[in-house]
């Protein structure tokens, strides 16, 4: 397999993603501490302002051969590397937030310059709303503003809503008919996106649930159920023949933790669990992105 026909941005974000429970938990359980995990919301936090931007930093037009996205990536990088440790001081949310913004310049670009790129504006538009709400989380969570914090949270939910609808593959339409495996798992994952952002309509209302299963529902369910089969729709000829249900296989196991976080809370098997099948879906896309392909 050549190295061009991987993606890096969204074979590093599957793995990122793929550790992310399993490491909150060993933190939350165990003598082990991952301090940029210790909070409740931030995994939650790093699938929308780690995971989110790198699947559509992946998915950009040639983004397998431009050179200039290498930069960026060493950015993600080092900006995820400093995160997860929680230091030294905001170093770590400067880079975040800075790799986000100046991604979103990317397609605004594209479509500037290049005819029939008109729907890159919104995928700019919604990374640049992206970029302000993970600096506003930032903010909250130096300054030990929890609602601060929270505002940048749930302004991040919004915008990643956005985000998804904009990566939205073209000429695909959920309702029509799909029989192909990778088409269902998107179905699944714009179900889950529906069931969020009601939830957390209901809840800013006043009439529904506490705020946790709307965001359950979006970071795991909507980004992590889109971004796997976005991911796969990229690498389809690695996964195609071996094992075509693949997609829906890894939508599947996201949905079963998903239900599992909204329903079983912290407690710490339900969290081992969850955990379990977490690593189970995300191995099981990085093995689609890794395979090599058949000649």
């Amino acid at each position: 397999m050549s190295v061009r026909t991987v993606r890096p941005f969204l074979v590093a974000a599957t793995l990122h993603a793929a550790l992310l429970l399993p490491l909150a938990v060993l933190t939350r359980y165990t003598p082990a501490c991952i301090p940029g995990l210790i909070d409740l919301t931030a995994p939650a936090e790093e699938m929308l302002f780690g995971f989110a931007p790198a699947i559509a930093a992946g998915l950009m037009p040639g983004a397998a051969q431009r050179r200039g996205l290498t930069g960026l990536l060493v950015l993600w990088l080092l900006a995820r590397a400093l995160k997860l440790p929680d230091g030294p001081g905001a170093l770590p949310a400067l880079l975040s937030a800075g790799f986000i913004i100046v991604l979103a310049f990317e397609p605004l670009r594209r479509a500037r310059i290049a005819s029939g790129e008109a729907r890159n504006y919104p995928v700019g538009a919604a990374l640049l709303a992206l970029g302000l709400s993970a600096a506003i989380n930032d903010a909250g969570a130096g300054l030990h503003d929890h609602e601060l914090r929270m505002q940048g949270l749930f302004m991040g939910l919004a915008a990643v809503i956005g985000l998804l609808l904009a990566l939205m593959p073209p000429g695909w339409r959920p309702w029509q008919s799909a029989d192909r495996a990778d088409q269902q798992a998107l179905r699944i994952g714009y179900a889950w996106l529906a069931v969020g952002a009601l939830l957390l309509a209901m809840h800013l209302a006043g009439l529904g649930p506490v705020s946790t299963y709307g965001v359950q529902a979006i970071t795991i369910g909507a980004v992590g159920t889109l971004g796997t089969a976005l991911v796969l729709r990229q690498h389809a000829a690695a996964w195609v023949y071996a094992a075509p249900m693949l997609p829906l296989w890894t939508a599947a196991l996201l949905s079963l933790a998903a239900v599992l976080r909204m329903t079983l809370g912290h407690l710490p098997g339900a969290m081992a669990i969850t955990a379990t099948v977490w690593i189970m879906a995300f191995g099981l896309c990085a093995f689609g992105c890794l395979r090599p392909k058949r000649h």
